[in-house]
């Protein structure tokens, strides 16, 4: 419906869709299987890298099924349809919720095949903005850091000087699914539509948190947790944003997901002062 066409390119990073053509644009560095295919993919980095390395906090994020991650990115070697599947899944889930964004079931319904892509796309109100206008995300501080983490502005000593303990505070009692939420009304929109489908779909939780800020390449067990959940989208404020989502991109499923996130526990929190890995064992770490 939605999408004109999927592009696959060494030199794509990081993945994304835009309205100008209709098309989803993939990093084949989630792509690749074998030695060979790995060695074909562009190795310059996500120019997002840096962004956010004069904040004292960063917001950890992973998918797991009982306990365990659900995907393997080795180095290098050989993998397996298996080890990338849940990682392509996710990010296709995400640009499709893009597309259909940009051009919804309703909108693709209504639209002249005489008009061009770009006319379409820049024709109305899409999803996201009206989400944003009649449910908005409400922390101007989590905005403004989003600009420092995902734009690349220049944090400010106050931002600089903000602990932990201080997003925690400020994130929970607002009603994003994610930091990178935060980053754009459209971002916002894809990534509650992200976490319910992949719930929905393959029974896969998502986990969220707010930890100190290592220098990059540090272990594991130095990103300690100041605050973290499982499964954010089944808060009931979050929840009803997702479901609201779910009916614009994909609307035939609505009421099967809204049931399956109603039927899930509420959020299972994490343990603040335990390491980020630790806290992946929600149902030992607390005892």
């Amino acid at each position: 419906r939605a999408l004109s066409t999927i592009v696959i390119s060494h030199d794509i990073r990081p993945s994304f869709y835009t309205g100008q053509t209709g098309a989803i644009y993939l990093d084949p560095a989630g792509l690749w299987l074998t030695p060979e295919e790995q060695a074909t993919v562009d190795t310059a980095p996500d120019y997002r890298a840096g962004f956010g390395n004069a904040l004292r906090f960063t917001m950890p994020w992973r998918y797991v099924r009982d306990n365990q991650y659900v995907t393997r990115t080795p180095s290098s070697g050989t993998r397996t349809i298996e080890d990338i599947r849940y990682r392509i899944a996710a990010l296709l889930v995400h640009e499709l919720a893009h597309a259909n964004d940009f051009f919804s079931p309703a909108r693709v319904a209504a639209t002249n095949p005489a008009l061009s892509v770009l006319d379409v796309a820049l024709s109305g109100t899409i999803p996201s903005l009206r989400l944003s206008r009649d449910s908005p995300l409400e922390s101007q501080m989590m905005l403004q850091l989003a600009l420092v983490s995902f734009h690349g502005v220049v944090a400010s000593e106050s931002q600089q000087a903000l602990e932990p303990s201080d997003v925690a505070g400020e994130f929970p009692v607002d009603h994003a699914s994610d930091y990178y939420g935060y980053s754009t009304t459209r971002e916002d929109y894809a990534m509650l539509f992200e976490e319910a489908m992949m719930l929905y779909l393959f029974d896969i939780d998502r986990d969220v948190g707010v930890t100190n800020n290592p220098p990059a390449g540090a272990p594991c067990a130095d990103y300690i947790v100041e605050w973290g959940v499982r499964n954010r989208v089944t808060d009931a404020r979050v929840r009803e944003r997702a479901v609201r989502v779910i009916g614009d991109a994909l609307p035939e499923a609505q009421t099967a997901v809204e049931q399956h996130l109603m039927g899930e526990d509420p959020p299972t929190p994490m343990v603040a002062g335990v390491d980020w890995c630790t806290n992946r064992h929600l149902d030992t770490v607390a005892e």
